[in-house]
């Protein structure tokens, strides 16, 4: 019961997150102008949580990352409310001729919470690590970059990347929504993919992380650089509980 009332509660989070970041006062797909950017009043809510192994969006399979992870992280594309496949950090998209490969191209001045702006140089990095966790089976994003037999990138266009398939019949947009990482914040694919406890994201998405004690709690804020048009104002702070049964008394949403 505690595990079905604190993903309801994270679901209903992300959910409200994505229909304000796709709503009309937004443009979409190029971003919202200054003048549209507002802010999103509402209450700061705690919310108990489980101990996890890792935030890194890449390998962590615990449910309680993967809500929390939906608020910091954004991939190239997504779903709206109605579960139809929306563009995200993605542009536009256009298919080669026999459907083998596909050319991405991402929105330009998205930024990281720590100020870098994404380029294709993270999707592929991304790319790249997913496909070394899913040898070892470290990923809940095993199945969807099987169809995936290389990617490139564009010398002459930093926001463009190409993804080349085995197959045209399996080439959906609907296997590109996991997470994007930055490129800058790991060494290289194995430090990406190690198990760290004390991990901390850095995304792109609406909240970023300001505290994180990995035995205590994690407190998200609304992200002040956040390209969907709206900056959340209220405060999350996920409360880490020793036991899953205690996480039920703790859930406490203040008004």
């Amino acid at each position: 019961m505690p595990r079905k009332i604190i993903a309801i509660v994270l679901i209903q989070i992300v959910s409200i997150i994505s229909f304000i970041s796709c709503g009309e006062t937004s443009n979409f797909l190029g971003g919202a102008s200054e003048q549209e950017k507002n802010i999103i009043h509402s209450s700061e809510v705690s919310i108990p949580i489980e101990k996890l192994r890792t935030l890194n969006p890449i390998i962590t399979k615990d449910e309680d990352a993967y809500y929390i992870g939906k608020l910091i992280y954004e991939g190239m594309f997504g779903y709206d409310q109605n579960l139809a496949l929306t563009n995200v950090l993605a542009e536009s998209y256009s298919y080669s001729e026999d459907g083998r490969s596909v050319s991405i191209q991402l929105k330009k001045g998205i930024l990281w919470h720590d100020g870098e702006e994404l380029t294709a140089r993270d999707v592929k990095f991304t790319m790249d690590t997913l496909t070394s966790a899913s040898a070892s089976n470290s990923t809940l994003y095993n199945n969807n970059l099987i169809n995936v037999q290389s990617t490139r990138l564009d010398s002459n266009d930093p926001y463009r990347i190409i993804v080349q398939f085995k197959e045209a019949r399996n080439n959906s947009m609907n296997n590109l929504t996991f997470p994007i990482i930055p490129m800058h914040q790991f060494r290289n694919i194995n430090d990406a993919i190690k198990v760290d406890v004390s991990f901390i994201p850095i995304g792109t998405g609406p909240y970023r992380v300001t505290d994180y004690n990995e035995l205590s709690h994690i407190t998200l804020k609304g992200y002040k650089g956040y390209h969907g048009g709206n900056t959340p104002s209220n405060t999350l702070k996920f409360i880490i509980v020793p036991e899953k049964d205690q996480a039920v008394n703790l859930l406490d949403i203040n008004s």
